[in-house]
């Protein structure tokens, strides 16, 4: 659910920014690139440029390099700000006197600014197009001679750069509305067979009092009898229950990865379009997709936690190191962690930069549904810690896995406090909580089903003021 919610707000607030700032330098390198090439070609003494130092037939060379570098209008500037040269002769004689001008581009640093269609540009004009107006200072023996301003059409580049970036958020944004209810649903169908069970309740307990008046000879077996059909109604509803959370969960499953896999096709065709830009960009732009492929992953392990419920997950289980799933799930939570407690592995602290391989436990699992199997446990103990007044540096969660002759124990514990003994016996039953404000009581059911699905058990008990989960595997 972090996931879903985490996902839009930085798709939206980081990485659309992030790219429009990447598109913007690559452009402003290009336009500092066509000054310097035209510069060097035309201008290449050391004098200040003037109106005598624009060659003879530089219309023509200008028309020339701007079909081959692809600019949309150039202007040269004397070192005094006055334009000795524009493929726009208007301009011609009239003197730059801006702020910018004067204490940016006539000391040395290059001034670049994007002007949207049907704006004026920093020089009062208004563009038909999205452009990048840029100024690149010429300099001489760290001398200021004079001044290029290149005008870049970007109007496609934007284009571009929306259609996919608005695709995605629609994609994100769908998932968010259906995975919203989905949850609305759960609760609701939750409700109902909580006051199901009530009336059942209700109607045991009335019979109860009948038998008694009937026969009080027979109060001990009418007691047991009772206690059987009170447990067989119990069983019988929630097997009805389990029933349709599967068929939900199947159905949410399948609704979820349509517009999962448009999501993941957009992004692989953006990585391929980074893939021809320059090595820069491409390093640049990989560090924020690659957090929405990690996010997309997420999304995808929640879906196999519904297939579980569901009964629809057909996960093989192949020899994999177990010591790596934990570390895998650890940095699942790690955003988590690190504002409540502190995370170990035997004895070594868990952060981002774990080695997975550092220690070989091997088992045959499906690593995914152990992956999380570690993160239903660990969110459990984080959970625990939400709201303490333990100080921080006083909070731990430890993991201890070790061989047992031919099995794998994996101990995880924390001292965010004991687990009250009212629920103990029942922790692993559906709709069992220890967070009834927060919590549905699914998850530590679906962590029990996956280990007992690898012929393995797990259990929970309290030592020396210690809440302790043991996994055997």
């Amino acid at each position: 659910m972090t996931a879903v919610i985490v996902l839009p707000l930085y798709t939206t607030f980081f990485i659309y920014p992030s790219f429009i700032e990447l598109l913007t330098e690559n452009l402003e390198e290009r336009a500092i690139f066509i000054a310097r090439h035209i510069a060097a070609d035309s201008f290449n003494g050391k004098t200040a440029l003037s109106k005598s130092s624009v060659p003879p037939n530089f219309d023509d060379y200008i028309r020339a390099k701007s079909k081959e570098l692809n600019f949309m209008k150039v202007k040269v500037f004397a070192p005094d700000g006055e334009i000795i040269y524009s493929t726009d002769p208007k301009d011609i004689g009239q003197i730059n006197r801006e702020k910018y001008f004067l204490e940016a581009v006539a000391r040395g640093g290059p001034y670049k600014k994007i002007v949207k269609k049907d704006t004026k540009s920093l020089e009062g004009q208004t563009v038909s197009m999205d452009v990048i107006e840029a100024y690149v200072p010429i300099m001489r023996d760290n001398r200021f001679i004079g001044a290029f301003e290149i005008y870049l059409d970007i109007t496609k580049d934007n284009a571009r750069l929306n259609k996919v970036i608005r695709h995605t958020l629609i994609a994100v944004f769908g998932i968010t509305a259906l995975l919203l209810a989905a949850v609305i649903a759960s609760l609701y169908k939750a409700f109902q067979t909580i006051k199901e069970q009530e009336r059942v309740d209700e109607r045991l307990k009335q019979q109860q009092q009948q038998l008694e008046i009937l026969n009080k000879t027979l109060e001990k077996r009418v007691q047991e009898e009772v206690m059987k059909s009170r447990e067989k109604d119990r069983l019988m509803i929630q097997q009805s229950h389990l029933a349709d959370l599967g068929k939900m969960a199947a159905s949410i499953t399948h609704e979820i990865n349509t517009p999962m896999t448009y999501i993941k096709g957009n992004l692989e065709l953006l990585k391929m379009s980074v893939d021809e830009s320059d090595v820069k960009v491409k390093h640049e732009i990989n560090k924020f997709i690659d957090p929405v492929f990690e996010g997309i992953k997420r999304i995808s392990n929640i879906i196999e936690s519904m297939k579980e419920i569901s009964g629809f997950s057909k996960k093989d289980k192949i020899p994999s190191n177990v010591f790596s799933t934990i570390v895998l799930a650890s940095r699942m939570i790690y955003n988590r962690a690190k504002h409540l407690s502190d995370v170990y592995i035997n004895g070594h602290k868990l952060d981002l930069h774990t080695d997975k391989d550092k220690e070989v436990f091997t088992a045959a699992i499906a690593a995914q549904s152990m992956e999380q199997v570690w993160i239903i446990i660990l969110n459990n103990a984080l959970d625990e810690f939400e709201g303490s007044d333990m100080p921080f540096e006083d909070r731990y969660i430890k993991i201890e896995i070790s061989k047992m002759q031919d099995k794998i124990r994996v101990l995880v514990k924390d001292n965010a406090g004991e687990i009250p003994g009212s629920i103990l016996n029942n922790l692993f039953d559906l709709f069992s909580s220890t967070k009834p404000k927060t919590g549905m009581g699914i998850g530590l059911n679906v962590a029990k089903t996956i280990i007992e699905d690898h012929s393995g058990s797990i259990r929970a008990y309290n030592d020396n003021s210690e809440a302790i989960f043991e996994v055997v595997l």
